[in-house]
């Protein structure tokens, strides 16, 4: 367990070596997928999902309201760099606004390890990150310039 907010009745852990969360990744993704309107290539297949929570690296940051998860953040990471893979919400995960607590504790605990960090969905800049680090933001800029990691960078 990560962190709890009484308050909110909000708890947030880390799992790796998830598989077995494919249902309830399913459930919150089908949720963004009706909110976002997400069709075509963009709207990635249970099978799709399920070999990537295989993936060594996967790492998913579960948010919990009274026991019953209602939102998780994906992120892959791959030596020194993190890459955002999703994140997606029960609709009291939206009234929760679980996303920022989500994101800060992705944040805090892949920090450690990672020298880049890429939240995607975002103009791509470059901010001190944890312990003097860059952390590189923006997925999205980086594939529509042809590449994940530009040189320089």
């Amino acid at each position: 367990m990560l962190k709890k907010a009484a308050s909110l009745e909000l708890s947030l852990e880390k799992v790796e070596g998830h598989a077995d969360l494919l249902g309830t990744w399913m459930g919150l993704y089908q949720n963004l997928v009706m909110r976002t309107h997400i069709v075509g290539i963009r709207g990635f297949s249970r099978e799709s999902f399920r070999q990537q929570l295989g993936m060594k690296g996967s790492v998913l940051f579960l948010a919990r309201y009274r026991g019953q998860v209602v939102g998780a953040d994906w992120d892959l990471q791959s030596n020194d760099k993190v890459y955002t893979q999703s994140s997606a919400y029960s609709e009291r995960g939206y009234e929760l606004s679980v996303s920022y607590p989500l994101m800060q504790a992705a944040l805090e605990h892949l920090s450690c390890t990672a020298g880049v960090m890429d939240l995607g969905g975002a103009p791509h800049f470059r901010m001190g990150g944890a312990m003097g680090r860059n952390t590189s933001v923006g997925l999205g800029h980086a594939f529509r310039h042809g590449n994940l990691v530009r040189k320089g960078h």
